[in-house]
């Protein structure tokens, strides 16, 4: 038996650690663990899209819209992140935002049936936005007036805003401390 483990025994990397307390529904941790490897790593689009999704799943829905904005900030081309956006928006009753989304996820993908279908139960066509549709009224980050994949994030008070949400915790106290919550700002998405 050896005296001494073995160093090339590597303890797992927080987003697998997120990963896996995210398949076992233990979403607050998740969202934790997500928020630790965004603080290390945040141009990473696909773990704002998990943070978004533990968030919404542990009943932050502010917050999780917010994770998606910055997941569509980062890469304004990535469909996922508009039909998350969507999801949530319409979680939240923001109908017309919500359908712009899924419109914008259609526009970037068009075979995504779920974008398609939740557009027709809400009683609108899945043609893309044009000219006069209310894009310009929303003022979604990473939407231009009948193009989904503008990349102009919004303005600065829009992305501290969104920072703000995120940097909330839901808990307080040492609870929040352990599951990685912190009050620190975000640093600032890069404008292309």
């Amino acid at each position: 038996m050896p005296l001494f483990r073995r160093a090339d025994r590597r303890e797992p990397s927080v987003i697998s650690r997120a990963d896996r307390a995210r398949e076992a529904g233990q979403w607050e941790a998740a969202a934790g663990l997500y928020r630790i490897a965004l603080d290390r790593k945040p141009r990473n689009p696909p773990i704002w899209i998990q943070y978004g999704h533990a968030l919404k799943e542990a009943g932050n829905r502010t917050a999780a819209e917010a994770a998606y904005r910055n997941a569509i900030a980062y890469q304004p081309d990535g469909s996922g992140a508009y039909l998350q956006l969507g999801h949530v928006l319409k979680l939240e009753g923001k109908i017309a935002e919500a359908r712009l989304a899924y419109q914008c996820a259609l526009v970037l993908d068009p075979s995504l049936a779920d974008a398609a279908r939740e557009l027709s139960r809400s009683g609108q066509d899945n043609s893309p936005p044009n000219q006069t549709s209310a894009t310009a009224d929303l003022r979604m980050p990473g939407v231009r007036r009948g193009n989904c994949r503008g990349g102009e994030p919004g303005s600065s008070a829009q992305l501290e805003a969104r920072q703000g949400q995120l940097d909330q915790p839901r808990r307080s106290g040492a609870r929040s401390a352990a599951m990685g919550y912190r009050r620190r700002p975000l640093p600032p998405v890069a404008r292309s």
